[in-house]
């Protein structure tokens, strides 16, 4: 089930609902995931404490990734996973779904982006530079989140009128969010030689290529597919297994990715939580990792050196996205 991007929704504790009320009134209580960041924990006290936006829909919101310590950037969710809450008049019932660009809203996410050129900052060389350290200080965990949201800021007597505004795609999350809001949305991709729709960016799964094989490919690409969890003999990882099978040398494998079962509990905490419930849910995995032929297992392996990626490390972690 999947019933579109969440752009906005409106906070359940009181606290929040009366903050709200006096920047700006009772009649204007949405927000979206950055300012649902900003709110907790002081005046929102959980990340389930939210509804959707639409008059007269009262499905419960996840705000996914909402504390300062969380990896990716905040976003809205479902609570529900499995079972679509949403009233039939809600755009975000899966049978609503618009399709038309125009009828796109303000809020949409690529509307941040229309006002200038949006750069492409995927790299054939590691895919996406691993974030700063969470180790830093607090004022510079403030900085990083403008830095990734927000447009570059023009340098004191560059003329605006002439080149406009840039915008710099700085994650893998940032590139999904936007080919999931407007796939014709047109970035700068160098290594596509110029400016592309951003959904030539994405290919399936099957079309992803072993690590020696890499630098062979004429654009950098990110690699999508349906997947679950799956349970592995290490408790302390958890496998992502893609639904589509690969071919290699005659056999067939489901691709898997091992990662930290730590860190998908606190990124993913909806879909661990659904998994954990006896529930076979499927999502939409996307990295830009090649594969890698780990024995029996088809695997992923690191830009840096040809064996399989770090479960635990920030190399995975930015080249890796849910949503």
């Amino acid at each position: 089930m999947d019933s579109g991007l969440i752009r906005l929704a409106i906070p359940t504790d009181e606290e929040a609902k009366e903050y709200l009320t006096s920047l700006r009134g009772e009649d204007n209580l949405k927000v979206t995931p950055l300012m649902a960041k900003s709110l907790y924990p002081d005046k929102v006290k959980s990340n389930r404490h939210f509804t959707c936006a639409t008059k007269g829909c009262d499905a419960p919101i996840t705000c996914r990734s909402i504390k300062e310590t969380h990896v990716n950037q905040p976003t809205f969710v479902n609570q529900s996973r499995v079972v679509n809450l949403h009233s039939k008049h809600c755009s975000h019932h899966p049978d609503n779904k618009v399709e038309d660009k125009k009828k796109r809203p303000e809020e949409s996410y690529a509307e941040h982006f229309d006002s200038g050129r949006t750069i492409s900052g995927i790299s054939r060389v590691n895919g996406f530079v691993p974030l700063t350290p969470l180790k830093q200080k607090a004022v510079d965990q403030k900085q990083r989140r403008k830095t990734l949201l927000m447009p570059e800021v023009k340098k004191e007597g560059e003329s605006r009128e002439k080149k406009g505004v840039v915008h710099r795609l700085r994650t893998l999350q940032q590139h999904v969010e936007l080919f999931a809001d407007d796939p014709d949305f047109r970035v700068i991709n160098q290594s596509a030689g110029g400016d592309i729709p951003i959904r030539e960016m994405f290919e399936n799964i099957r079309s992803n290529v072993f690590y020696e094989d890499m630098l062979d490919k004429e654009k950098v690409m990110i690699y999508t597919g349906r997947a679950y969890l799956s349970e592995t003999s290490n408790d302390k990882v958890i496998a992502v297994r893609f639904k589509d099978k690969i071919e290699v040398e005659g056999q067939a494998y489901r691709p898997s990715m091992i990662i930290s079962r730590d860190y998908f509990m606190e990124e993913y905490e909806d879909i661990y939580e659904a998994f954990t419930n006896g529930n076979q849910y499927e999502f939409d995995v996307f990295t830009t990792l090649p594969f890698f032929m780990n024995g029996k297992y088809l695997n992923f392996s690191s830009y840096r050196t040809h064996e399989q990626i770090n479960p635990f490390g920030e190399e995975l972690y930015s080249n890796f996205y849910i949503r």
